[in-house]
């Protein structure tokens, strides 16, 4: 889904970040938010520049720090990415796997199984994944084999 867009994981994260954040943040902030080296990060950054996607300036506190934004670009790229992610279900997909299922509720358990199914139903498709597989989720398909 990246791919076509010319940008991979690492650097829309990147880009969202500096989108969230609201500031113009450091690239060390970056780095430690990230859990990354100053090097991995300053590597990224450059990346992005490169594609015109963020800007860098030197912080007016600190002449050896830089602060990160968005070129326009950047930010027309990151809505697209975003737009067509939640398009796919994958944005669906990461809320409904990350829920705190009620496990000891049968039928809240199941609601919740059926829209991560229906998720990833739509995450296939959106990637022409025509493959079939029927694996036993309910405890009554089990015992039909």
């Amino acid at each position: 889904m990246l791919k076509p867009l010319g940008i991979t994981p690492a650097r829309l994260d990147v880009l969202h970040a500096v989108d969230e954040l609201g500031v113009r943040p450091r690239q060390t902030w970056l780095a430690q938010w990230f859990g990354v080296t100053a090097a991995t990060m300053s590597k990224l950054v450059r990346a992005l520049e490169g594609l015109g996607l963020i800007e860098r300036a030197r912080d007016p506190t600190d002449a050896r720090a830089f602060r990160i934004s968005l070129t326009a670009l950047g930010l027309r790229l990151l809505r697209r990415v975003q737009r067509e992610i939640g398009g796919s279900g994958a944005a669906e997909f990461a809320a409904v796997s990350a829920v705190a299922w009620k496990w000891w509720d049968e039928n809240h358990a199941f609601m919740q199984m059926e829209a991560f199914d229906d998720a990833l139903r739509r995450i296939r498709e959106q990637f022409g994944d025509i493959a079939g597989f029927h694996y036993p989720w309910h405890p009554d398909d089990f015992w039909r084999f």
